[in-house]
Parts: structure tokens; sequence; C-alpha cells
């Protein structure tokens, strides 16, 4: 009776054995699984967010407009709203209308600071434009107003002192 008892419990934790086996083996492979699923959603992830920061960037531009005093401020407009430079900067409140003026009531620039200080409008990127930028024996300058230069690229706007 004691080689049963031996059998018998040697089967039993044979038995024991084999189902661990089982159950981990089977733990093992959901696992792996799992973590299978988890890096395809994180590789999902990855290209959206990626997307999502191109199209961002796609989307924006940058206007920095530089001050008489030199300092530089720098905005993100969001180029599919198609304002133009002095939409855009009405709508901050570093400008107000009467930091503007107009020579014909169309065209808008940057207006005199005082009756002795003349201000100079420029956008750097057009300088070389014909149909924004003319040239005479005083030099060059701009023809067309802020209004009509529409933020679709990056734009360095300069209000300096002639």
């Amino acid at each position: 009776m004691s080689k049963e008892k031996r059998v018998l419990s040697l089967r039993i934790i044979l038995g024991v054995l084999v189902a661990s086996v089982l159950l981990l083996g089977t733990l093992t492979i959901l696992n792996v699984r799992q973590v299978g699923r988890l890096e395809t959603q994180i590789d999902n992830l990855k290209e959206v967010n990626q997307s999502l920061i191109d199209s961002s960037v796609n989307e924006h531009v940058v206007l920095n407009v530089v001050d008489v005093d030199g300092s530089i401020t720098p905005y993100v407009v969001n180029k599919n709203l198609g304002l133009s430079i002095y939409d855009f900067l009405l709508t901050t409140n570093k400008f107000s209308d009467s930091d503007f003026d107009s020579f014909d009531g169309t065209n808008y620039y940057f207006s005199a600071l005082s009756p002795t200080e003349y201000v100079k409008t420029e956008v750097i990127e057009l300088e070389n434009n014909p149909n924004f930028y003319s040239s005479d024996e005083w030099g060059s300058y701009l023809i067309v107003g802020l209004q009509a230069i529409i933020l679709n690229q990056n734009y360095t706007v300069v209000r300096s002192l002639y």
C-alpha cells in the first residue's frame, strides 16, 4: 500500500506540475499577445502625434515684428485664417488703430510717432518683389499697405525711423 500511495502522490505532483506548466504557458502566450497589441497601439499613437505635429507646423506661420527700439516680437498665426498683417496686428494687444495711418485711405502703414519722427514700414521678405516694393532716388519703399499682405508665409515686419 505504501507503494501505491507513493505512485498516487507522485502522479498528483506530476499532474500539478503539468497543470502549472500549461497554465504558465497559456498566461505567457496571452501576455505576449497583449504586449504585441500595446506595441501596435504605441506605434499608431506615435504616427498620429507626428501627423498632428506636421499639420500644426504646416498650418502656422511666424510673424516677427521689429519695433523702433529694436525689440522683436514673434507671433504664431494660423495661415488658414487668411488674415493680412494689418488685420492680425490689430487683434494683438500691442497695436491699435492709432498705430496705423493711410495716405490714400486704402493702404495702411505704421503711423508717425510724433510730428518730427516719421516711421518707415518694411516687410523684409518682400523687398525684392516688384509687386510690393518700388525704388526711386530716395530709396526703396513699400507700395502696398500691410492690409494687402496676407499671412501665408513667414514674414518680418520692421517699424523703423526714417
